[in-house]
């Protein structure tokens, strides 16, 4: 029994091997080390056969039937190309810098072919990348003009012509919106002019109102997909927005000088009232002061008149004096004597003296 399972597993391994070994008939028992060494080598050159045309399948970029040769396979760098094809073939990678990562995984390649199309892959790679730059430099807000039109379209080509398992892991949306927009400036439709004059409007100003004004009411009467392809109404907008703030500044600079100058009026004007009153009271006062001094003036002045109208009455008072004493007298005092009438003033001026005893004053 041991003798026929042997015989049978002998024909099995020439059977996979592809090989016209003669079958043995006869019953004998085969020794281990011979079956061996019949059985080592068929497979080993059907794992050099698999190996091979898994390496022409790469070349010839057949990947998946590649791989199914070389799953199992344990002959030299069977392990990196079944890795190389898994990555080459793997059509969910689509960054750029995810597959630039795998394939430097496998990038131990002993096979010179495939590792010349390992370097093929790389270089297509950081053309890719090359081309990624390009297009992530775009600024479509300042780049995208007539005069660059040349370079735009040189490397949309470039872009159109990448390997398609390439291409996918490109980002084209700026480079699309550039041909989009360039379209429109080539056409010099009305996006395309609106683009244009939005791009040449110069520093923003107060004088500015009038062309911003314009451009805005011509975005406005776009439709929804044009506004869409207006790829610089974000400056317009701005634009728009530092006119309102110049004009806010204005009208608060406007404001605040109507403000200072009415406080500054109302001030003045107080100043004004204040010595206006001031200068009142202070005539008020000085013709108070004139008229007390004027009304002191004419009470000394009639204190005076007074005065003098006392003495005049005193000295022009009728008195008496005698022939032959020194006194004067009011009339019927009995010092008198003899008598004969003076005024007082001229008894005085004269000498006489008033009696004593009837006091003339």
């Amino acid at each position: 029994m041991l003798k026929k399972k042997l015989t049978m597993g002998l024909i099995a391994v020439c059977l996979l091997g592809g090989t016209s070994v003669a079958l043995r008939q006869e019953e004998d028992e085969v020794p281990l080390s011979l079956l061996a060494t019949r059985m080592a080598e068929p497979a080993a050159e059907t794992i050099q056969n698999d190996y091979q045309k898994a390496v022409s399948y790469i070349l010839d970029e057949k990947y998946t039937e590649a791989m199914e040769l070389l799953e199992d396979s344990q002959y030299q760098d069977s392990a990196a190309l079944y890795e190389y094809c898994t990555v080459v073939n793997d059509t969910e990678i689509v960054k750029i810098e995810d597959c630039r990562k795998a394939l430097e995984s496998c990038s131990n390649i002993e096979n010179a072919a495939v590792a010349a199309q390992y370097d093929t892959v790389m270089n297509r790679l950081e053309t890719t990348e090359e081309l990624q730059k390009l297009i992530d430099q775009i600024n479509v807000e300042e780049i995208v003009t007539l005069d660059n039109s040349e370079e735009l379209h040189k490397l949309y080509t470039a872009v159109a012509d990448t390997d398609p398992r390439y291409a996918r892991m490109l980002s084209t949306k700026k480079l699309d919106t550039a041909m989009s927009v360039l379209a429109n400036l080539e056409e010099g439709n009305e996006i395309g002019v609106l683009i244009t004059e939005i791009a040449a409007l110069p520093e923003v100003t107060l004088e500015s109102e009038e062309s911003i004004g314009t451009l805005m009411s011509q975005y406005n009467s776009l439709s929804a997909d044009q506004k869409k392809e207006v790829v610089n109404y974000k400056d317009l907008k701005n634009a728009d927005q530092k006119l309102q703030t110049l004009k806010k500044e204005k009208k608060e600079a406007e404001d605040k000088a109507a403000k200072e100058a009415a406080e500054l009026a109302a001030k003045e004007a107080a100043e004004k009232a204040a010595a206006e009153q001031a200068a009142r009271e202070a005539e008020e006062k000085a013709a108070a002061e004139a008229l007390a001094a004027q009304q002191a003036a004419e009470a000394e002045a009639a204190r005076t008149r007074a005065a003098q109208e006392a003495v005049e009455a005193y000295n022009n008072t009728t008195v008496y004096i005698s022939n032959s004493g020194h006194k004067y007298h009011e009339a019927g005092c009995y010092h008198l004597k003899s008598s004969h009438p003076i005024s007082r003033g001229e008894a005085i001026a004269q000498g006489y003296t008033p009696c004593a005893h009837c006091n003339p004053g």
